[in-house]
């Protein structure tokens, strides 16, 4: 019950703080968008936790109405928690079985990712990995096993480029894609390769319980 109270607790105080920012917008234009972009993430991640999935997409749709204006009238200004929103959206539309729109918003997070990237932001690999293992996942279950072999292979070695720099630190990730690859593959015929991967990804993961 306190998990509960404590998450309601934690919606009414957001929806404050959105309001408050919403009134304030025009005075400090740029800024203030972004903390109502951020409020607007933390908003719909709590109503995800308490599975309001409808209330989470409505929060979503709004945190890209802003990051559109963000883009047009910011001078093409892209924050990394477009990126993130675009991510989340795609994961409620996959869980209600909507598929095209999930992934026209993964789409959308990895052109986001990709752009702060070229731009220098090499912090958001990880997030790019994240979305393209998000988009390997929904090539998967609509059975275009070519294109999520590929989603997943880029998505793997960006994981384990950034490993070298931050160990340990996607070392669940990695796991996970090595399995998600193993099944595609057990399902693509290429069993030689599905045991290559599903051995390393015992590796890791009993390193990973050691630890």
């Amino acid at each position: 019950m306190d998990g509960e109270g404590g998450k309601d607790e934690g919606i009414h105080h957001l929806e404050k703080s959105i309001h408050i920012l919403r009134e304030i917008r025009h005075e400090f234009p740029g800024t203030s968008e972004v903390l109502l972009l951020e409020c607007i993430e933390e908003l719909g991640i709590l109503f995800l936790q308490s599975g309001k999935y409808d209330e989470a997409l409505g929060n979503f749709t709004d945190g890209m109405k802003i990051s559109k204006f963000l883009l047009e009238n910011k001078k093409n200004r892209v924050h990394p928690i477009m990126g993130r929103i675009r991510l989340w959206t795609s994961k409620i539309h996959e869980k209600k079985g909507r598929l095209m729109s999930s992934k026209q918003e993964i789409n959308e997070a990895i052109k986001t990712f990709r752009i702060l990237i070229e731009r220098g932001g090499m912090e958001h690999q990880g997030s790019l990995a994240l979305a393209l293992s998000q988009r390997g996942k929904l090539h998967a279950r609509e059975k275009n096993c070519n294109n999520a072999e590929i989603s997943y292979k880029e998505a793997l070695a960006i994981l384990k480029e950034i490993e070298l720099d931050e160990q340990g630190s996607y070392e669940f990730n990695i796991v996970v894609i090595l399995q998600a690859l193993a099944d595609l593959h057990q399902e693509m015929g290429h069993l030689d390769l599905a045991r290559e991967e599903l051995s390393e990804s015992a590796t890791r993961l009993k390193k990973l319980n050691e630890t």
